[in-house]
């Protein structure tokens, strides 16, 4: 009887032990599930080419930045193509490399995941950079377009929006001058 009502015990806690660890490996699953779910979204957003000093304006454009010389610019085709990834929710990364009257890059990168901005502002490399100079990073809303207030020739500007840390956001500065 004492071996019957021992037996029965053991039944019992080995069908709660294997209930729970079902269950637990059904929410371990899920919760898995959900970090591939972001992993795949953020693997959508394509990586951008490691940086190293020096990071000369040909490396750049070799490395597919949009780059700034001066009012210069190479592969500027893709600062449209991002804008566009942007307007219909697709995942997309570029990196706009300005370079300073010295010669010195500022890197501006943008990674959009189908719903925000992140944003890297870049100015290690710039010997005049100052006391703060190194890499800022927020997350930002959105892009817009600040257009001329007259008819000139002058080109549009484009502005970050809705950014976290705003002082950030307010370093990204860009103008599609095509002179």
């Amino acid at each position: 009887m004492i071996v019957i009502d021992l037996f029965k015990v053991f039944m019992v806690l080995g069908m709660a032990v294997l209930i729970t660890s079902c269950s637990t490996q059904n929410n371990e699953n899920h919760s898995d599930k959900a970090k591939n779910d972001v992993a795949a979204t953020d693997a959508k957003v394509r990586t951008l080419p490691k940086v190293e000093k020096p990071y000369l304006p040909e490396k750049a454009a070799e490395n597919g930045d949009i780059v700034n010389v001066h009012g210069k610019f190479s592969n500027l085709e893709k600062w449209q193509v991002f804008l566009e990834n942007i307007e219909r929710k697709n995942a997309d990364a570029i990196r706009i490399t300005q370079y300073t009257t010295e010669g010195d890059p500022i890197l501006y990168e943008l990674s959009f995941n189908g719903e925000q901005i992140a944003y890297t502002y870049n100015d290690s490399m710039d010997a005049f950079g100052g006391q703060t100079k190194g890499k800022q990073n927020t997350l930002c809303g959105g892009i817009t377009k600040r257009e001329p207030m007259d008819d000139s020739q002058a080109p549009n500007v484009y502005l970050l929006t809705g950014c976290k840390a705003q002082d950030v956001g307010n370093t990204f500065y860009f103008s599609e001058n095509l002179s």
